[in-house]
């Protein structure tokens, strides 16, 4: 993955996220965040990101992108996701140490 296309998706996760922390309909206005989250999750160097320290961001973001699914046609009333979603797109958008991480994953 390119790396303007790897940033472009967790710009788009982190807008979403961000929206859906007030406005419920979200992902039914942005259901590409779906399509992003799918394609993070078959991103063989996402695991990079997270510094290889035993978590499964693929995972991770396989089981937003399935989460969300059923939001594209109805009010997101799911707060854990759009936590998850704004770790994601915090965790991506830049270098962070294993340690700001731990912390981060203790907060959502």
């Amino acid at each position: 993955m390119e790396k303007a296309q790897f940033d472009k998706q967790v710009h788009l996760i982190s807008v979403v996220a961000a929206e859906a922390s007030e406005e419920p309909d979200a992902v039914a206005r942005h259901p590409e965040v779906i399509d992003a989250l799918q394609a993070l999750a078959n991103y063989d160097r996402l695991n990079d990101y997270f510094g290889g320290n035993g978590h499964n961001p693929n995972g991770f973001a396989a089981s937003l992108a399935a989460g969300l699914e059923p939001y594209k046609s109805a009010p997101l009333d799911n707060q854990e996701l759009v936590q998850g979603m704004a770790f994601l797109a915090w965790a991506l958008q830049g270098n962070r140490s294993p340690e700001e991480l731990a912390e981060m994953q203790m907060l959502a």
